[in-house]
């Protein structure tokens, strides 16, 4: 089970990564600050994934955080707990510009409001793999 954990947690690192560097290009490719924080979102879903794993539940192939943090019954500080909500719509806007809800859903990928988002990452990732390597 030990190794399973493992894989999530580098594929997780993986997409924090490339959340990180797509921040560093965003000023030269036109749509990078969106796809940063996509990455986001995933890096934090096979955090939350890796959780389930550790708790010996199944991993269901859904991609909304809110649900997640609920099935994998961890208690997070409310900063965090509000960060998970309002990035949870930003996966759906980013794979899906067609939904009905897309069009109401306003947010400007801007550098600031990326940086934001790519630092809460930060803070949630850390706190989240520190709780995941306790016994």
């Amino acid at each position: 089970m030990k190794s399973v954990i493992q894989k999530w947690l580098k594929f997780a690192e993986a997409d924090l990564e490339a959340a990180n560097l797509l921040f560093i290009n965003g000023e030269k490719q036109g749509s990078a600050y969106q796809v940063c924080v996509y990455h986001c979102h995933q890096a934090i879903e096979k955090l939350l994934k890796a959780f389930l794993i550790k708790r010996g539940q199944p991993v269901f192939k859904i991609h909304d955080l809110v649900r997640l943090e609920e099935m994998a019954r961890i208690i997070l500080p409310s900063d965090l707990h509000n960060f998970i909500r309002d990035i949870n719509p930003h996966y759906q806007a980013a794979r899906y510009p067609d939904l009905p809800f897309v069009s109401s859903f306003a947010f400007s990928y801007k550098r600031q409001s990326t940086q934001k988002i790519l630092d809460q990452t930060n803070q949630l990732f850390i706190w989240l793999k520190k709780e995941l390597s306790r016994n």
